[in-house]
């Protein structure tokens, strides 16, 4: 603030040095004005994409939901099944190894080797998860 004492001390930009920068804010805004419209026209597709996709009909909400419990349901009867069968093939390996040995102690007082058993290179080799 200036008193009556002391002169008005103001100071002044040369004309071609405020018309650029007037010019260059100018750019600046209408820039930026370019970059909100294609912001917003990018918002406005995402929001109609996703409306698309997330814009469901009751009844048919009732149906996917529906289809989702009897998928679940039927993914939980399959692991169960599978449970099953992997508790079926432990017994079967058992059993098998247990006839395995029996055979063996077999040949063994008779003074055979497995590789005179067809039988028992099959079973070595299933176990190997090997053709026969």
């Amino acid at each position: 603030m200036t008193t009556p004492d002391e002169p008005n001390k103001t100071r002044t930009i040369p004309l071609h040095i405020a018309d650029q920068a007037v010019a260059a804010c100018e750019a600046e805004i209408q820039k930026l004005k370019e970059e909100n419209a294609q912001l917003k026209h990018k918002l406005g597709r995402l929001l109609g994409a996703q409306q698309e996709w997330t814009l469901v009909e009751p009844e048919h909400y009732a149906r996917l939901k529906d289809k989702s419990a009897c998928q679940t349901e039927c993914l939980d009867a399959f692991d169960k099944k599978l449970r099953e069968a992997e508790a079926k093939i432990e017994r079967l390996l058992e059993a098998g190894d247990a006839l395995y040995e029996n055979q063996l102690e077999g040949m063994q007082i008779v003074g055979w080797e497995v590789e005179d058993c067809p039988l028992m290179m099959a079973w070595n080799a299933a176990k190997e998860s090997k053709s026969v």
